[in-house]
C-alpha cells in the first residue's frame, strides 16, 4: 500500500491538473508539503515528475470543496496574485469575516456552492436565514472598501469570463482608496497578519 504523499505525487504525474489539485488540495489536511516534496525526490526521472512538481506547487490544504480548488487554478492561470482563506478584520481588530480569496490584496472573491447554505444552517434555521446572514457579512465587507465578486458552479463552465470580471473589478479598486482595518493569512500553518495602509502591498 503507498502513502497518501505517494498517492497524490502518482496522480499529479498521470492526471490533469485539475485532478490532482482537487486530491492533494484533500491530502494536504492529512499529510504536509515535506511529505509530497520527499515523494518528488523519489520519483525524479521518472515519467510526468515535472507535471508533478508544478501541480504540488500549486496545492493548498485551504481549499475547503472542489469548487474552491477550480476557482484557484482558474484565477491564478488568469494571472491574478491569489491569498486563500483570509480573515477581514474592521480598524479596531475586530473579525468581520473569513474569505474564500483575496485577489492581488485588493478584491474579496468568492465561490458559492449549493453546498454553503445547508452546511452553515444553526438549529432551527432555514437556507434564508443563511443567505440573509452572508448578506449583511458581505455589506460589512464592502463598507470597508473591497470589491466583492461571487460565482457559482455554472460560472467555472466559462473561465475567460469569470477571469474577466474579476479583472474589471480589480481594475476598479485600484482606482479606489485603500480599504480600511487589516487582514490576516493563514500560511503553512502558521497566522500572520498584514495592515493594510495599502491593500496592494498583501498581495
Amino acid at each position: 500500500m503507498t502513502s497518501l504523499a505517494r498517492t497524490v505525487v502518482d496522480l499529479a504525474r498521470t492526471e490533469t491538473l485539475l485532478s490532482a489539485l482537487i486530491a492533494g488540495d484533500v491530502a494536504l489536511k492529512c499529510c504536509d508539503e515535506n511529505e509530497l516534496d520527499a515523494e518528488l525526490q523519489r520519483a525524479r526521472g521518472w515519467k510526468g515528475v515535472a507535471q508533478a512538481r508544478r501541480a504540488v506547487n500549486l496545492m493548498d490544504g485551504r481549499s475547503e470543496n472542489p469548487g474552491e480548488s477550480q476557482s484557484r487554478i482558474i484565477l491564478r492561470q488568469g494571472g491574478f496574485d491569489v491569498e486563500s482563506q483570509v480573515e477581514i478584520l474592521d480598524p479596531s481588530g475586530r473579525s468581520v469575516a473569513r474569505i474564500d480569496w483575496m485577489v492581488n490584496g485588493l478584491v474579496v472573491c468568492e465561490f458559492d456552492g449549493k453546498a454553503k447554505y445547508t452546511k452553515y444552517l444553526r438549529q432551527d434555521e432555514n437556507p434564508g436565514d443563511v443567505v440573509f446572514r452572508e448578506k449583511v457579512r458581505e455589506d460589512a465587507v464592502r463598507d470597508l472598501g473591497y470589491p466583492v465578486v461571487r460565482w457559482t458552479w455554472a460560472d467555472l463552465a466559462n473561465p475567460a469570463e469569470l477571469v474577466a470580471r474579476v479583472a474589471r473589478a480589480v481594475e476598479r479598486a485600484a482606482a479606489l482608496p485603500p480599504p480600511r482595518g487589516s487582514v490576516r493569512i493563514t500560511s503553512s500553518g502558521e497566522q500572520t497578519r498584514a495592515h493594510l495602509p495599502n491593500a496592494r502591498e498583501i498581495a
